[in-house]
């Protein structure tokens, strides 16, 4: 299962793997929270996801998940998301207001990710940029 696939990596390398696809974490966020430089969070994350990608740790992960596409978060993992304090450390916030995010409301969202909160943030922040007196 992915708990048991998480918990064999380095303790960096999960922390920086989960951050990215849990959370869509930008790279550079990572490497500042995390202390490293953003070459060093590439690389970990690409090794842990290769590492998940094994077919000694990916068949049981298929055998576990509900439609082939989704993978449910079981007790281990969450154990893991909350020893390292991973809600409170990658989940993304409003430029704005420093709020969290709201998920994405159909699954995957395809584009750029999401800066504001709501649109009322959004019109606040352009109004902050925007040159008074034009």
């Amino acid at each position: 299962m992915l708990s048991e696939a998480v918990a064999s990596l380095a303790e960096p390398r999960a922390v920086a793997a989960l951050a990215h696809v849990l959370y869509s974490c930008p790279l550079t966020d990572i490497a500042q929270e995390l202390g490293m430089t953003v070459e060093e969070v590439r690389e970990s994350v690409h090794r842990a996801m290769a590492a998940i990608r094994h077919p000694s740790r990916s068949q049981p992960m298929r055998d576990y998940a509900d439609d082939g596409e989704t993978v449910t978060i079981d007790d281990g993992l969450r154990s893991f998301i909350r020893k390292y304090c991973m809600e409170e450390r990658f989940q993304p916030r409003c430029l704005q207001c420093q709020d969290d995010l709201p998920p994405a409301l159909h699954g995957w969202k395809i584009g750029r990710p999401r800066r504001y909160c709501s649109n009322r943030c959004r019109q606040k922040a352009y109004r902050q940029r925007k040159p008074t007196g034009v």
